[in-house]
């Protein structure tokens, strides 16, 4: 699929009149990654995984895939896509650091609810529980961004942007990096302590609002 779209967006390019169609096409391709890289890695998720759970979640996913992407307006201050388009160095969200630290908190996070589960009021848990499909939909666009600039490693980004000449690696080859990354996610969520955290979220907060009316009732 990524080498049919690097064709398809390069015939396009030489359209500006399809210019739309081009950027709508990449926003899918990344929705459509951050959904599988989901599908994938939720096989260290615990038992049992709701239908309704893994249906929200990759949904979920899928639009976090996407929004990463506002580091660009939020970077030149405008909704103009041209201006987006057109930033001298890469926006802050873009930063390999960004994905490391979120691990660390998550990881750290998870540990914690471990160990003090009674304590840790629902809303941390679930916060938590959405880290871990943040990581994953990040993780999907930032690699799949670096088969095309590579990965921005170092130093963290200054005014919203990469400075320039900031350490990257070269464009990254598409058959090593995903399987790679999804390997990586699969090894953090499988040393994760999970085993506590409630796979159901969505699906417990529906049940949860169900028992509130039938006890009105």
């Amino acid at each position: 699929m990524e080498l049919m779209l690097k064709q398809l967006s390069q015939l396009l390019d030489r359209h500006k009149r399809l210019e739309g169609l081009n950027l709508f096409l990449e926003t899918l391709a990344h929705a459509f990654t951050g959904a599988v890289f989901w599908i994938i890695s939720s096989i260290e998720l615990p038992e049992p995984k709701s239908l309704r759970f893994m249906i929200e979640s990759t949904f979920l996913s899928a639009l976090i895939a996407i929004v990463v992407d506002i580091d660009h307006f939020i970077a030149t201050g405008s909704l103009s896509i041209k201006a987006a388009q057109s930033l001298p160095g890469r926006p802050f969200l873009h930063w390999s650091g960004c994905l490391v630290a979120l691990a660390v908190v998550l990881l750290v996070g998870s540990s914690m609810i471990q160990h003090h589960w009674f304590a840790v009021p629902r809303l941390v848990r679930q916060t938590v529980d959405g880290g871990w499909i943040t990581l994953v939909a990040w993780s999907s666009h930032q690699l799949r961004d670096s088969l095309r600039r590579g990965l921005w490693l170092w130093p963290p980004p200054r005014f919203l942007l990469s400075p320039p000449g900031h350490i990257h690696t070269p464009p990254l080859p598409l058959l090593l990096t995903y399987p790679l990354a999804l390997a990586t996610v699969l090894t953090l969520l499988h040393i994760a302590p999970l085993k506590l955290l409630g796979c159901a979220t969505f699906s417990s907060n529906f049940s949860f609002h169900e028992k509130i009316k039938v006890s009105i009732v």
